[in-house]
């Protein structure tokens, strides 16, 4: 899938978003939806570069409203290039800000520092908070923070895309005034 929902996977509040199975809706209501979500999270987080705790997963996921599980079961039917993320409740879209709470991350603190050196002398690195992007990538794979070190000015790609989304909330006020 394209647009805000492929976009918002990478960090927080998509990882749900896009995180149902199509068929959750067709087996089970908001109990199979739920069950979906978590194991379409997982998964999407891996592909992120995001190793995410399963039991943090599912603890959060079981916090969503029938509804918001089952618009988010029903959303991952429509495949096509201009399929939109549902509107959730605000108690849905919070769960879904918090999960990054749930990665596992790294613990390579060089490997977190070398990727951090990439990206704040990297084009633009200049108007991001430093203490914002240390943690924010701390909460990669050692496998995403290597593919950044080693990542060129026009890299691109699911991973990195990620990242970059990952520290759009680590841009400074006097950057974007």
């Amino acid at each position: 899938m394209t647009g805000p929902r492929s976009a918002l996977v990478a960090v927080c509040a998509a990882v749900l978003v896009t995180a149902c199975g199509s068929s959750a809706s067709h087996n089970g209501g908001a109990a199979a939806a739920r069950q979906a979500v978590v194991t379409q999270t997982l998964t999407q987080g891996k592909i992120a570069g995001v190793d995410l705790n399963q039991d943090c997963v599912t603890k959060l996921v079981a916090q969503l409203s029938d509804e918001d599980a089952t618009l988010l079961a029903a959303s991952t039917a429509d495949t096509s290039p201009s399929a939109t993320t549902p509107k959730l409740s605000a108690a849905g879209e919070k769960l879904g800000s918090e999960i990054l709470g749930c990665s596992k991350g790294s613990t390579n603190t060089a490997l977190i520092e070398a990727a951090a050196t990439k990206v704040l002398t990297a084009a633009g690195g200049s108007s991001l908070d430093s203490k914002c992007v240390h943690t924010k990538l701390a909460t990669l794979t050692d496998a995403t923070l290597q593919l950044v070190i080693n990542s060129g000015p026009d890299a691109t790609g699911d991973e990195l895309s990620t990242v970059g989304y990952l520290l759009i909330d680590c841009v400074t006020k006097s950057a974007t005034t």
